[in-house]
């Protein structure tokens, strides 16, 4: 008994902690570093789904569909609903792990600043008499919902995730007979087996019906024109002293666009196949070193019996800088996303294999905003509880990958940590998410090599 009354305590304090303490503060709390909002980018599902614009039927959306949470979503999905008629309408949403858990908050609102009203308190969601046979209804409660909408409205429906893990959700929307379902994937997890649980099933055919097939199959492939692929066997050096570290290389096919398959078959050599004659576009990187593009006509390069070519790679030199593109923090804390660590692990091989280089490692932010504690990790360590200006984070940041490279081996005295939070964007007045994203980011300047 003390333990259920324990567990509907937890329950609601975590609703009065996300929502009904001082809302502005919350907001600010996990977007104050973008500028723009999450719901901004709302997926957009127009009622009904074959709706017809100026007498022409639209396509239908798929009816099973499957979306990412990009690296902005930290705590929330949004969805859109464009009533064209009025109808009656339900949605259900379920966790891919049960583990997750979430809430759910309907609003109706016709204007284009709604996520400005939403996030300063300005809007409130619609109460659960709002639902429709469903008086018991509350945010906790993920089971079917059904609503009814007014042609001409426009209705936002958010999936707040409450828990610190979240694989993502299942949301359903049905208008009659049709039904929209929508995978919507955060961090791909190990315990979604839905793809490995479906049934394979085999059409089986009589010997007949094979044996025309087979004749069918091979005078097609009689009137096709061979290719000549080439075995090639790629290289890729440092021009200089410098020592590489698993470089990356990337070949297209200029005429098809098609990507190349290549095999790595060490840290420096590859492998991969070629029509003679073609050109490709050749990207090779590494850290520390400058990247490598090129359109080049590969067959013309290859040297040797063993059909070799080679790659060479400039290492950068002091007073270079490169960003770190896939170092992602958690919004308005110095709490390292789990899909960083593989990155920082190039880094770190490059420090490692390079003991005359020192660095500088800069965080910067979107602007100069305050940033304010996020309820949601009360409980957790003090990288996840940030207050402070948007400079300091930046340097907590830096800070904090300084601590990883010395935690594995690096000497501290090559490392300088600096925060210089929005004073050196990239683009001075973001008007998009991904023009702010461009300014939150970690860099690296080479300071002796």
């Amino acid at each position: 008994m003390i333990l259920e009354k324990i567990k509907v305590f937890s329950k609601y304090f975590l609703f009065f902690a996300l929502f009904i303490l001082p809302f502005r503060e919350f907001a600010q709390a996990y977007i104050s570093e973008f500028e723009n909002y999450d719901c901004t980018y709302s997926k957009e599902i127009i009622i009904p789904f074959n709706y017809t614009k100026n007498g022409e039927e639209l396509k239908k959306p798929p009816l099973n569909q499957t979306v990412f949470y990009t690296h902005r979503d930290q705590f929330s999905y949004w969805y859109k609903v464009i009533a064209k008629e009025d109808a009656i309408i339900g949605f259900k949403v379920d966790p891919i792990d049960n583990r997750d858990s979430y809430v759910i908050f309907v609003y109706q609102y016709n204007k284009n600043d709604f996520c400005d009203k939403v996030y300063n308190q300005k809007i409130q969601p619609e109460k659960s008499s709002f639902f429709l046979n469903n008086k018991q209804s509350d945010e906790y409660d993920l089971t079917q919902k059904s609503m009814q909408i007014k042609k001409d409205n426009i209705y936002y429906i958010s999936i707040l995730n409450t828990s610190i893990n979240n694989c993502g959700h299942f949301f359903r929307l049905w208008k009659g007979k049709d039904t929209v379902k929508i995978k919507s994937i955060h961090i791909p997890c190990v315990r979604d087996v839905s793809i490995a649980s479906k049934k394979v099933e085999l059409n089986f055919s009589s010997n007949a019906e094979l044996e025309i097939k087979k004749d069918t199959i091979q005078k097609s492939i009689s009137k096709t024109p061979s290719v000549q692929l080439v075995s090639v066997k790629c290289k890729v050096i440092s021009s200089k002293k410098a020592k590489l570290t698993e470089p990356k290389l990337k070949i297209v096919d200029e005429l098809t666009g098609n990507e190349i398959t290549v095999n790595s078959t060490n840290n420096e050599d590859f492998e991969f196949k070629i029509e003679r004659g073609k050109n490709y576009k050749v990207e090779c990187s590494a850290v520390g070193f400058k990247h490598f593009d090129h359109s080049l006509n590969i067959s013309n390069e290859i040297k040797g019996s063993d059909n070799c070519f080679e790659i060479k790679l400039d290492p950068l030199k002091t007073g270079d800088n490169f960003i770190m593109k896939n170092i992602y923090f958690h919004p308005n804390t110095y709490a390292l996303r789990k899909e960083s660590e593989q990155y920082l692990s190039k880094l770190l091989s490059y420090l490692l294999a390079n003991e005359s280089v020192k660095i500088e490692i800069q965080g910067h932010t979107n602007g100069n905003n305050h940033i304010y504690k996020n309820k949601a990790y009360m409980n957790m360590g003090d990288e996840w509880n940030f207050s402070g200006s948007a400079k300091k984070l930046s340097k907590k940041r830096a800070e904090n990958i300084k601590k990883y490279l010395v935690s594995n081996g690096v000497n501290e005295k090559r490392l300088i940590a600096k925060g210089y939070g929005g004073d050196r964007m990239i683009i001075q007045n973001p008007t998009t998410l991904e023009e702010g994203q461009q300014n939150i980011r970690v860099e690296i300047v080479i300071l002796e090599n």
